[in-house]
């Protein structure tokens, strides 16, 4: 299974896969997760409904089963990462580690270690950074397979979409086909200005099929 971080959502709601572009899209992820292929955690729900709009009206919509809770079972995966990051080896700081202990993605990480998951995250490692710890050397450290979404990895484990062609117009160009794989907001991608408004309904024309790619970052089996 694929679990999403919240920055995965947040991106395709303000980005490029706004209702109004690709109403579609949230229906497969809800599809998806149906087929036992796609989820997130409960503290990614709690980032979403801090904010506003399509996105938190969404996740109120999809099952309460596609938030997964820590539990007893978690809890293992808990303690191991939480060894890896204080360890004296590690050189974050102490707010960086209390930063990661209370946000969404411990918990992703270790759902993802304790039930044999995939991470999808737009994150990048930054293993010699002292001020944040990073979901893929979190998932590394565990093992845990950490997916970009715009890589083919993804793309060859998850049911493939079969969305047509969008013809998307951003605020400072004329409509253009966009093909699967495009739109990946990656480290060497061009990066589209988000109009101004809220947190989740920022919007900029971005195809629908962005988050259907992948090329893993980081697999570790």
């Amino acid at each position: 299974m694929f679990l999403l971080d919240a920055n995965v959502f947040m991106d395709a709601s303000r980005l490029y896969s706004r209702p109004g572009i690709a109403p579609t899209f949230w229906d497969w992820l809800a599809a998806e997760h149906e087929r036992g292929n796609i989820a997130s955690v409960e503290k990614v729900l709690n980032e979403i409904n801090n904010g506003y709009g399509h996105l938190t009206e969404w996740a109120k919509q999809v099952p309460s089963s596609f938030w997964l809770k820590s539990d007893a079972a978690t809890a293992p995966s808990m303690t191991q990462l939480s060894a890896w990051t204080t360890h004296k080896d590690r050189n974050y700081t102490q707010a960086a580690k209390d930063a990661f202990f209370r946000s969404a993605d411990y918990y992703l990480v270790a759902q993802a270690h304790s039930g044999k998951h995939r991470v999808v995250t737009f994150e990048q490692p930054a293993p010699e950074a002292k001020s944040v710890v990073k979901i893929p050397d979190a998932c590394k450290a565990l093992n845990v397979t950490g997916i970009e979404p715009a890589y083919r990895a993804w793309e060859a484990s998850a049911l493939p979409l079969s969305y047509a062609r969008l013809a998307v117009a951003t605020p400072h160009s004329t409509p253009s086909p966009a093909r699967v794989g495009d739109a990946y907001l990656g480290p060497h991608r061009r990066v589209p200005k988000a109009l101004p408004g809220g947190r989740h309904d920022q919007q900029a024309g971005k195809p629908s099929d962005a988050l259907r790619n992948s090329n893993a970052t980081s697999t570790h089996d």
